[in-house]
């Protein structure tokens, strides 16, 4: 089974405590939702929570990877995973999120994909949108 990690958004709605998957707003983070939900496993990297299962409840906060370690950040998010991830992990994140991670999935003999790396945002919303619907009627035949 495949794991799915999605990035977090800077859009978010002010709403108190939410699922994260409802906190997070615009077409990037709706596209990036749609693609993952077609799978069972997925989770949200955030600066601020490092990663999250899309229904753990949380507050709005601002927070971004300038704001953090990213070493640090990457070290706590291998220890949350460890045990919960499938392979392959398909990382649907830009480069201050995945670069972190990338080398220790790897050493740790997982094998990544990033099938978003260098798109541009349009673009990444468009692919995402695209494999979503396909998945999607794939699920129903």
């Amino acid at each position: 089974m495949t794991t799915v990690l999605v990035q977090c958004t800077q859009q978010k709605t002010r709403r108190e405590q939410v699922p994260a998957k409802l906190l997070y707003e615009g077409a990037l983070w709706e596209s990036q939702r749609s693609y993952a939900e077609t799978f069972e496993n997925w989770f949200i990297l955030s600066a601020k929570h490092r990663v999250l299962p899309p229904e753990t409840r949380i507050d709005y906060y601002q927070r971004s990877m300038d704001d953090v370690d990213a070493e640090l950040w990457a070290d706590n998010v291998m220890q949350r995973l460890d045990g919960v991830i499938d392979e392959p992990v398909k990382i649907i994140a830009g480069a201050d999120y995945a670069d972190p991670i990338v080398p220790y999935l790897e050493a740790k003999g997982i094998e990544v994909h990033e099938p978003c790396r260098g798109m541009k945002i349009g673009e990444r919303v468009a692919w995402l949108r695209e494999q979503a619907k396909a998945r999607a009627n794939e699920t129903l035949c």
